[in-house]
């Protein structure tokens, strides 16, 4: 029943909560996103809790981490610079992504089990630590090694000799 109520939501009216995402989940996936949500508040509190791109984002010193529901029916909570933390917390999986990588959960139970609370205090003071030392979210070399759809590297467009020549003098 929950579901054509939640289709008919998402349909005629655009997220702007987290409380209204929860709301539109699964009863089972809600007690996993409250569950997230109060931990967040209660152990992080000074984190900016916000809707971006539909989903519940936390900020601080930049986008940190966020949760939501997968097509394959599990929540994910993932870290925006989670590929950094994987060998602190080996439990992140990157799934090909260049910098996020995200953990499953699929009961209350994996927010211990996983020690979810360590790994977002532990996230966000690396956010914080890696803004202030000036260190990009995305690395040049990864961004310029990027592939166009016949395989071969993107170029990056050089300045025509004309161009470097004004720039000399």
């Amino acid at each position: 029943m929950w579901c054509y109520s939640i289709l008919a939501h998402t349909m005629s009216e655009k997220i702007t909560t987290v409380e209204t995402y929860i709301e539109q989940h699964s009863p089972e996936h809600q007690t996993i996103l409250r569950a997230l949500r109060l931990l967040i508040q209660t152990h992080i509190p000074f984190v900016l809790e916000k809707v971006s791109f539909g989903i519940p984002f936390y900020h601080h010193y930049g986008m940190c981490f966020y949760y939501t529901v997968t097509k394959q029916n599990y929540v994910e909570l993932c870290l925006c610079r989670g590929k950094e933390l994987q060998q602190t917390f080996p439990q992140l999986e990157s799934r090909g992504r260049a910098i996020i990588a995200g953990v499953a959960l699929r009961s209350t139970e994996d927010i211990a089990r996983h020690d979810i609370k360590t790994m977002l205090i532990c996230a966000t003071e690396w956010n914080e630590q890696a803004k202030k030392l000036g260190i990009p979210m995305v690395n040049k070399q990864i961004r310029s090694s990027k592939k166009t759809h016949t395989g071969k590297p993107i170029k990056a467009n050089k300045p025509s000799s004309s161009q470097r020549q004004r720039k000399i003098s």
